[in-house]
């Protein structure tokens, strides 16, 4: 083991990185930040570490998303800068970074010291590795609106021009018409007389020797044989989904096309498919020799699709900024995205796209036609992890704009430019095509030989480099998270303060050229800030993140285990938070722990199928480390979920006892072992008075009298509102005597009023109980099915129509967006992330995090608002 004792301590020290931490809510928080760039680039407090070892250059990327933050810094708040890396003499393994830390914020930090963790310590492809040195761009001229492209069986290029609706390929270095009469329509026929509607892409098919065009605004897949004779073989011309014939089946604005190693061609359309078109019929020119099925569904705005040699699909979808690995329609992973927009080379876990469009396999890898970001991205295998996982895979710039700016120029990688690349085509030998939409041409280029080994593919050898310091020796593969601690006088560091350096020991075995690593800074805030919609791109106050997504399919497909990996159910209902900052969900019939620090969920309770422990969980609260009460609706009941020992994320140390209800639906009385009807929208804040609503518009408190918190007989349940007289109630909205309409949850402020969040009515009402008559008020939302109240008792909705909003304190009525509705949901910072809400009455699932975070539920999964902390030095 490296001995730190032994080492060399006159290596110079340099300013590693500034710290903000005031603005946050009273816990540790890892720091993070959109990446920016140009002169006036932000500096984050999470970023990525490429360490090239024989130059010893480090290149430091931001990041801006992690399952553990609690709250999110910009601006000059955190500024990583580092020395380079330095050889220990005597020990060619011993190399060192030095850092240390400034406050550059106007009040004290840290408490009593400072933290920086490290994690996803990685061997890597090297930092000066030129792969865009040897890419050559070279060009084809044509006309304007060129789209999809294609190689042909005889050396020429194929291209689709939507703007006049026809096919076009070169000849002696120019693009010529070859099938299409011009001007939108749909006729098939010989190569003059046919007619396409914004024809998207094309594809040549060796196999059947014709090539297939995707003609989007005709809703067809059409067929041109090697003479240009057009005919159609899937698609009726009306939109839709329908799988059959080809002369019965719908399709939806098909978009671009590729081939599986079998000879199915796939598609994908606008309405987020994956489809695919199979010939069966011994005549190829005929929709009824062609079978149309469904792959793949739930896509967000899929544009490019290419197979690789084993079947596997990829998917670039845009609007997502992402690519997603498919196997088929239960099994796919995303592998490149962070899901916002950006420049970020590294491992898919890091890397950011900018409206990926056209992608194709390239001898081991993809390519990807980065629109937006007027580039092309190289996306290979590192490691010998699972190709599920985004870290996996690896993404680098090898031609056109290292800063979205878009330009017309040919030459090397480094040299090229061009604007909005969309169509692209690779071949197995490394040969690359794709169309230039401004630049009005063809562009290629050759990958250089043996590019997959020349420091992009995995580490050869399975060398590890392994941190040493006074925390420990960690290898990437130890199952721990190293750190480094800076201890600070009482009081915490000052503004204007730097800590002591600190020196970073790494272990690099004498075959590795590069490394990587994550370091984040941590450290104890104080205050509120209130995650709030800004209509301001420059300065977000949310960051938005789907943290665990919902599986397509219902029921039984909760997948426990890493978040990356996880899935959530379809019936995913309510969240609450332990005083550690552990989530409990209400799942199905299920009860499942996510654990942020270990970024793992388990299901601790229940089963995903009902009738087994709970027939659908509607309410989850836990007022204490190891208590857990659920609200099973269909149960007519409440359980006690408790902790008896060992793993919280082990099942079988958890018991599960019913202590309010009988299970057979009844008015509470009162009294002990009392009946309750379809409990939901479950809180307590000490463990010993727990409200719910229940089926019967009613709100109602059970409350517990001594000893053992298990036992049916110690607990009593009484009607505090609503229609008593009868089990399920009237609906309605009276204040004397008070009656709610399909009321969905229930919120407990510090000062012990309690909010309900009325659907039926369209108000969130608090009440007051001092043992006379209760009091209360109303705050118009348009169909609250969730409600929380923050420490300084803001009080958050969520809503059926409206998305997520904050609605003031208990003195204060606001309606201030925070997640607003949209069509499809994006992550991302302030208005640029959006949510789609469910259309049931059940709890959404809105909870606050000990830290401030503020987590809900959508059709997307389990996701949280992040509250974003801008330093106010410059």
């Amino acid at each position: 083991m490296l001995r730190l004792a032994d080492l060399c301590r006159y290596v110079p020290t340099v300013l590693a990185a500034l710290l903000l931490a005031g603005c946050g809510a009273s816990s540790s928080a890892p720091a993070l930040a959109p990446p920016t760039s140009g002169a006036n680039a932000r500096e984050d407090g999470t970023a990525r570490f490429d360490v090239d070892v024989q130059s010893g250059q480090v290149k430091v990327t931001p990041l801006d998303g992690d399952a553990t933050n609690r709250a999110v810094f910009t601006g000059s708040t955190i500024a990583f800068q580092t020395s380079t890396l330095v050889d220990q003499p005597g020990n060619s393994g011993a190399r060192m970074l030095s850092v240390s830390l400034t406050n550059r914020y106007a009040s004290s930090i840290g408490r009593d010291h400072l933290r920086v963790v490290l994690r996803d310590l990685e061997v890597g492809p090297s930092a000066t590795f030129g792969i865009r040195q040897q890419v050559r761009i070279t060009k084809t001229n044509g006309p304007s609106g060129l789209r999809g492209v294609t190689f042909g069986p005889d050396g020429r290029s194929y291209a689709v021009r939507v703007a006049d609706h026809r096919i076009y390929r070169s000849v002696e270095k120019q693009l010529v018409p070859w099938v299409g009469r011009g001007g939108s329509g749909y006729v098939d026929g010989a190569p003059t007389v046919a007619r396409f509607n914004q024809p998207t892409d094309i594809y040549y098919h060796a196999a059947h020797q014709a090539f297939y065009v995707t003609d989007t605004g005709n809703n067809r897949i059409r067929r041109i044989a090697a003479n240009g004779a057009v005919t159609t073989v899937a698609g009726t011309g009306a939109a839709g989904a329908a799988d059959d014939w080809g002369n019965a089946a719908t399709l939806d604005r098909p978009q671009f096309i590729d081939a599986l190693p079998n000879g199915s061609l796939v598609v994908t359309t606008a309405d987020g498919r994956v489809r695919t078109v199979t010939l069966f019929g011994a005549d190829p020119s005929l929709p009824a020799s062609y079978h149309v099925g469904t792959r793949f569904t739930g896509l967000a705005t899929p544009m490019g699709i290419t197979a690789d040699p084993e079947g596997i699909l990829y998917v670039a979808e845009r609007t997502a900024h992402r690519i997603r690995r498919i196997v088929h329609q239960f099994e796919s992973a995303v592998i490149v995205g962070t899901g916002g927009a950006g420049l970020n080379d590294g491992p898919g876990d890091v890397a950011r796209l900018h409206s990926p469009v056209g992608l194709s396999w390239a001898g081991g890898g993809l390519v990807v036609a980065d629109s937006l970001g007027h580039r092309l991205r190289l996306v290979s295998r590192i490691g010998n992890g699972s190709p599920v996982l985004r870290k996996s895979w690896y993404v680098q710039n090898i031609a056109g704009s290292l800063s979205d700016t878009p330009g017309d120029a040919l030459g090397t990688g480094d040299e090229a430019q061009f604007t909005t690349p969309w169509g692209l085509r690779a071949r197995p030998d490394g040969a690359v095509m794709f169309s230039s939409v401004q630049n009005n041409a063809l562009l290629a280029f050759e990958l250089p030989a043996g590019w997959m080994t020349s420091g992009v593919g995995p580490n050869e050898d399975g060398e590890e480099v392994r941190l040493a310091n006074a925390s420990g020796y960690f290898g990437p593969r130890d199952g721990l998270v190293p750190f480094i601690t800076y201890p600070l006088a009482a009081g915490g560091l000052a503004p204007g303060a730097t800590t002591e350096p600190a020196e970073w020991w790494f272990d690099v075995p004498a075959g590795v050229r590069s490394f990587s690593f994550v370091a984040t800074v941590e450290a104890a805030t104080a205050g509120q800030i209130r995650p709030d919609i800004s209509s301001s791109t420059e300065s977000p106050r949310n960051h938005v993140q789907t943290v665990i997504p919902v599986n397509a399919m219902a029921g039984l497909t909760q997948i426990d285990g890493p978040a990356d990996q996880a899935t959530v159910g379809q019936s995913l209902t309510a969240l609450a938070f332990d005083p550690d900052g552990a989530l409990y969900l209400a799942d199905g019939s299920a009860v499942r722990r996510y654990d942020p620090a270990t970024n793992v969920i388990t299901t601790i309770a229940g089963h995903p199928e009902p009738g087994h422990t709970f027939s659908g969980v509607r309410g989850i609260t836990t007022p204490s480390l190891g208590i857990v009460f659920v609200a099973d609706l269909y149960g007519n009941a409440i359980h006690l979920v408790r902790h008896t020992g060992g793993s919280m994320a082990d099942a079988a140390n958890w018991t599960t006892q019913r202590i309010v209800g009988t299970g057979t639906p009844g008015v509470p009385t009162g009294a002990a072992n009392s009946p309750i009807y379809g409990p939901k929208g479950l809180k307590s804040i000490d463990g010993r008075n727990l409200w719910f609503v229940d089926r019967g518009h009613r709100l109602c408190l059970a409350t517990f009298s001594g000893g053992d918190l298990g036992d049916p007989a110690n607990w009593r349940t009484s009607v505090m509102a609503g229609d008593s007289s009868s089990l399920a109630g009237t609906a309605g909205y009276e204040t004397s005597p008070i009656r709610f309409n399909q009321p969905a949850d229930v919120a407990i402020a510090p000062s012990g009023k309690v909010y309900v969040a009325d659907f039926g009515n369209s108000v969130i009402r608090g009440f007051t109980f001092d043992g006379q008559a209760p009091t209360s008020d109303a705050r118009a939302v348009n169909r609250p099915t969730g409600v929380a109240i923050d420490g300084a008792g803001n009080i958050y909705a969520q809503t059926w129509t409206q998305g997520l909003k904050r609605l003031g304190h208990a003195s204060l009525n606001l309606d201030v967006n925070i997640v607003p509705p949209a069509p499809t949901a994006a992550d991302g910072f302030g208005n640029a992330a959006s949510m789609v809400t469910r259309p049931q009455t059940a709890p959404d699932g809105i909870a606050l995090s000990p830290a401030g975070d503020l987590w809900f539920i959508d059709r997307t999964g389990l996701r949280r608002v992040s509250r974003v902390i801008t330093s106010t030095a410059h």
